[in-house]
């Protein structure tokens, strides 16, 4: 182990609090220009890149196909199909573009939800609302220029595929329940007295 006299650790000491911090920074420009200049240019792996943005559509055709199988109704495998949709954004996106949200997320998933509710009720008001909120968030984090597939795809299924599904429900589901019945005769209700 080496040993500082006192001097120098006095010294190192001030040398460090007189130097500023280090800054961060990206590629130095100058290595950029000569690379621009010569002709080369950073390169990204486009086979791995194809590969992962058809593995991603082969696993959202087989998600839609097993909906179809399903007899899912339509406006909630459209919704369904959103959330995948921002999923697949996500892994596919890289990491210079901003990455969908958790509350985004979570607002798809209280879509799916929604639709779910929807048909058995058949009251979309709720469904349509949180598509536009996506809509809307949507466009707060657009990755800007770039060919982002599963982000355009969402965009699309907020703003048109979610509404027109919705215009395709015509009211509640009947219900596969049998009616309730019962062997005595109805109850009678005397006016002004307490139940339960």
């Amino acid at each position: 182990m080496t040993e500082y006299t006192p001097d120098q650790l006095a010294a190192a000491q001030a040398q460090a609090q007189s130097a500023p911090p280090p800054v961060p920074s990206g590629p130095d420009p100058a290595a950029l220009g000569q690379a621009a200049a010569g002709g080369q240019a950073y390169e990204t792996d486009t086979t791995a890149l194809m590969a992962t943005i058809q593995a991603m559509q082969a696993r959202l055709d087989a998600l839609e196909a097993e909906r179809r199988e399903q007899n899912m109704p339509p406006l909630v495998s459209t919704v369904q199909a959103l959330r995948d949709l921002l999923d697949a954004h996500s892994a596919t996106a890289g990491e210079t573009v901003p990455s969908v949200p958790n509350e985004l997320l979570r607002l798809a998933d209280d879509a799916v939800e929604a639709a779910k509710g929807a048909v058995q009720s058949g009251d979309v008001s709720a469904v349509r609302d949180i598509a536009a909120k996506i809509e809307r968030a949507l466009a707060r984090i657009h990755p800007g220029g770039g060919d982002y597939h599963f982000f355009r795809q969402a965009v699309d299924f907020a703003r048109d595929h979610i509404p027109q599904a919705a215009d395709q429900v015509t009211g509640p589901v009947a219900s596969a329940a049998p009616a309730l019945g019962s062997s005595q005769a109805p109850a009678t209700v005397i006016q002004g007295s307490r139940v339960g």
